[in-house]
């Protein structure tokens, strides 16, 4: 699994809960959006005792294109997941994709996984 990191000598910033902030990229493999769409609703509720200790401050799909749900179409090509992590380090993140159960199902693609020190603002000056 690919682990990005910071710079050699310097560690990301840690947000004000004394935690590191970490954009995570997650590819689906091919062809899984069904099962994806199948495992959803554990996915969503396993995850909720994360967000709610705040190792996970946002996340959703990613999309092939924009989509704007109509009559005729309700699902959004996903092609993965973005989230951002509240942790101590990538490795902590890591281990936290790896029980989800996209991973263990095998959707996301964790070979590819991206793992980015951030440090995001809560507004722009």
């Amino acid at each position: 699994m690919a682990t990005d990191s910071s710079p050699a000598g310097s560690a990301p910033a840690a947000s004000s809960g004394g935690k590191h902030e970490f954009l995570v990229l997650l590819v689906d493999k091919e062809g899984m959006l069904e099962k994806r769409m199948s495992v959803r609703p554990s996915h969503l509720e396993d995850i909720k005792p994360a967000v709610d200790a705040g190792h996970w401050t946002f996340g959703g799909a990613m999309l092939a294109e924009p989509f704007t749900p109509s009559a005729d179409n309700q699902t959004p090509q996903i092609q993965g997941s973005v989230m951002l992590a509240q942790a101590d380090t990538a490795e902590e993140v890591r281990v936290r994709l790896e029980q989800d159960i996209y991973a263990k199902e095998g959707i996301w693609d964790m070979e590819k996984v991206k793992i980015i020190p951030v440090r995001f603002v809560s507004s722009f000056l």
